[in-house]
């Protein structure tokens, strides 16, 4: 009897192996992942393979860390300046020096900001981790290829220094907008299209708005600081 016919295979429908570009990280709280209770880094980002849905991967940072500048850097509460090696971030970590030493030192930054894993490029895997005692075995997503960088890390906006010309010379835009009014128009128009969460994966394929630190700023934030919400209250 022949083989099966790879067209009429199936999948499982959780992603398990493929690559991956980081387009934008960020450090969040999402109330729908242990209550809130831990932050999580997501990598934000696309994979060319087109059965592979996926336009995020996050992992748990541990407790005790808090979000701070718009979600740019982790702080721990008690001055902690490590990540716990067992936690799901902690795993990424150690994986990430594994795989790129050369690239993964403080030269690039620190693991308590998010910006070092932008325009990074990875083959990930479902792996088994095994956590021993009482806890149970667990699966999660992992790197096992790094697969190079995809141009420079861009500049984190809270440290731009403002020119004499940025901080004197009237703006055609309103305070505090960022970006070229064709970009935001078009995020504008998705804003009407799609939810929170849909509208930040689509919005970040966008050149224009990764270019901006900025504007990815407003894109990437949560809450009625976001990009979408203010469009929405703005059009309501």
């Amino acid at each position: 009897m022949s083989g099966r016919d790879e067209a009429w295979e199936t999948q499982s429908g959780l992603s398990d192996d493929f690559d991956f570009e980081v387009i934008a990280a960020k450090f969040e709280v999402r109330a729908n992942y242990n209550e809130g209770r831990t932050p999580v880094i997501v990598l934000y980002g696309k994979s060319d393979d087109p059965d592979v849905d996926v336009d995020e991967v996050f992992f748990s940072v541990g407790t005790g860390w808090n979000v701070i500048d718009k979600g740019e850097r982790v702080v721990h509460e008690k001055g902690r300046k490590k990540f716990i090696k067992s936690s799901a971030y902690g795993r990424l970590i150690e994986r990430a020096v594994e795989l790129a030493p050369e690239v993964f030192t403080s030269k690039r930054g620190l693991p308590t900001e998010a910006k070092v894993w932008q325009q990074t490029k990875w083959h990930f895997k479902r792996e088994t981790v095994h956590y021993g005692g009482e806890i149970s075995d667990k699966e999660i997503l992992l790197p096992n290829r790094f697969l190079g960088l995809d141009g420079e890390l861009p500049k984190s906006e809270s440290a731009k220094p403002a020119t004499s010309t940025e901080s004197s010379a009237p703006s055609v835009q309103s305070a505090g907008a960022s970006g070229t009014p064709s970009v935001r128009d078009q995020l504008k128009g998705m804003v009407a299209l799609l939810d929170p969460d849909q509208f930040k994966a689509a919005a970040i394929q966008i050149p224009g708005v990764i270019s901006d630190p900025a504007l990815l700023q407003e894109v990437l934030a949560t809450g009625e600081n976001s990009f979408w919400a203010k469009t929405k209250t703005a059009s309501a």
